[in-house]
């Protein structure tokens, strides 16, 4: 199922438009030369988070200080993101009230296309979780909870 989204650019300080119909995830992927699909799951327990809205931040134009693009999982907990470069250094978040990324710091959208790419979860002090997950070349595993 395709659900519109709003790829936009902010600055820090702006105050963000999103989830209005804009464009499709399939438009996006479409006009990208380079795909990844981004898998988020529960950083307490490794649950897909299914139908969740992420940003996607990544370093944009001189002008921006950082860029973002909002896409929403399957039920699977997965969404594709879609880019040109692959030395963009790219950052996941859950982007839902009272949500807490687990996952910080950035990753080379490269390195997930070449071998795949596990976030640290910093939620999971024991490291447990984040070594059940074994990601594909093309796949970066992110972690997050909902309060």
């Amino acid at each position: 199922v395709l659900r519109p989204v709003r790829v936009v650019r902010v600055a820090e300080g702006e105050e963000v438009l999103r989830r209005l119909p804009f464009t499709t995830s399939a438009d996006i992927r479409a006009s990208s030369r380079y795909q990844i699909t981004i898998r988020m799951v529960n950083g307490e327990t490794g649950s897909p988070m299914g139908g969740k809205w992420l940003g996607v931040f990544r370093p944009v134009a001189k002008n921006y200080q950082e860029g973002r693009a909002f896409i929403v999982t399957d039920a699977d907990g997965t969404a594709v993101y879609g880019f040109d470069d692959p030395a963009t250094q790219i950052k996941v978040i859950l982007d839902e009230k009272g949500s807490r990324t687990c996952s910080v710091g950035r990753v080379a959208a490269g390195e997930v296309m070449q071998k795949g790419v596990v976030a640290p979860n910093i939620c999971d002090p024991s490291g447990k979780l984040q070594g059940k997950f074994t990601p594909k070349p093309g796949e970066m595993v992110v972690f997050a909870k909902v309060h």
